[in-house]
């Protein structure tokens, strides 16, 4: 199946080069949202369906799709100009990073894949952090005097969410693990979140609201399942930390249906409604964290338990909505118009 999968990969990206197509910098939060609404919300490491398994390999042939398409740019020396020139787009490769960690922890638990295979892509991948890490320190000290008028969004997040699915992926692959060195990582991207807080708060304007700022809560939630996940917390201290992600998710989500609603004033509903872009799946992948989070939380029989069951059921039933409108989105454009993937 791999093999086929890779065939057709190396077919599609022909296509792409002939047309001169190529991957938004942003094109792993694609496979981000698919990976974690496998993982965290139909329960792929328990439940191995028709659709987990369809769904597997459909989120492993786009994650193929996109590293081709990078050698692609390599090769036609584009790379640099299409990724690393926009100080703010570098953060964006921290998706990269997300990205092929569920690969990574999905497949281990295909339990088909080989072991070498695995820990060589593991590593591969903590190389890619390392490398985006220090991309990411660089830019933040550049950022310190070029930054000065520049309105800033979410995606700086995007430096706690790699560094948390690191804090997740490597458990799964080296069981053996101490956990010590997993809290070490997951409080370096609880620092790097109050660094990135920081920065956006400095150069923040309500009027310049972006849609990537869900990632406030994401990053927050990533965090709680990268603790659970390897169970280093205490349950009563994470229902406090899941009441602060909570709480941020709906001040952010109040905002962002302000904004949908004066939208709607302004442009015909489909207009607004199944307008396709990459900030989209970010916020389903936000979205879809927080399901997986709050389904890791242990409460009591009583009133907080009825709370977590209905708001769980609130948040499957969103998340579908709004793949499925996702997808009608991706539907009605040209491959041309598609913001996650670009021209020339």
């Amino acid at each position: 199946m791999v093999f086929i999968l890779f065939a057709l990969a190396v077919i599609l990206n022909l296509a792409f080069y002939r047309k001169k197509i190529y991957m938004n910098t942003g094109f792993m939060a694609v496979i981000m949202t698919l990976g974690i609404i496998n993982f965290g919300v139909l329960h792929w490491p328990v439940n191995h369906s028709v659709i987990n398994t369809m769904l597997y390999y459909a989120t492993f042939f786009l994650w193929l799709i996109f590293w081709m398409n990078m050698l692609v740019t390599l090769a036609n020396r584009s790379f640099v100009d299409r990724h690393f020139n926009s100080t703010i787009n570098r953060f964006t490769i921290g998706t990269w990073v997300a990205g092929t960690s569920i690969i990574v922890v999905l497949t281990t638990f295909t339990g088909t894949a080989n072991h070498i295979w695995l820990v060589m892509l593991a590593l591969s991948n903590i190389f890619l952090w390392f490398g985006y890490l220090g991309l990411s320190l660089y830019t933040f000290w550049v950022g310190l005097t070029e930054w000065k008028n520049t309105i800033l969004s979410g995606n700086l997040f995007l430096t706690t969410v790699s560094t948390q699915s690191i804090a997740i992926m490597l458990p799964t692959v080296f069981p053996e693990l101490d956990g010590g060195f997993t809290l070490l990582i997951i409080c370096l991207g609880l620092i790097l979140y109050i660094v990135s807080f920081l920065f956006i708060l400095s150069h923040f304007l309500i009027n310049h609201w972006n849609a990537t700022n869900c990632i406030f809560h994401g990053a927050l939630s990533i965090s709680g399942v990268a603790l659970l996940y390897n169970k280093l917390i205490p349950m009563a201290y994470a229902i406090g930390f899941w009441t602060v992600v909570f709480a941020v998710l709906i001040i952010v989500e109040i905002i962002e249906l302000i904004i949908f609603i004066t939208k709607l004033k302004k442009h015909p509903i489909p207009d607004v409604l199944f307008k396709s872009n990459i900030s989209h799946w970010s916020r389903l992948f936000t979205f879809g964290m927080f399901f997986t989070f709050t389904s890791l939380i242990e409460f009591k029989p009583g009133i907080m338990l009825v709370v977590k069951n209905s708001l769980l059921s609130a948040l499957f039933v969103t998340i579908f909505c709004l793949l499925f409108v996702e997808l009608i989105s991706l539907a009605k454009l040209r491959a041309g118009n598609i913001k996650i993937l670009k021209r020339g």
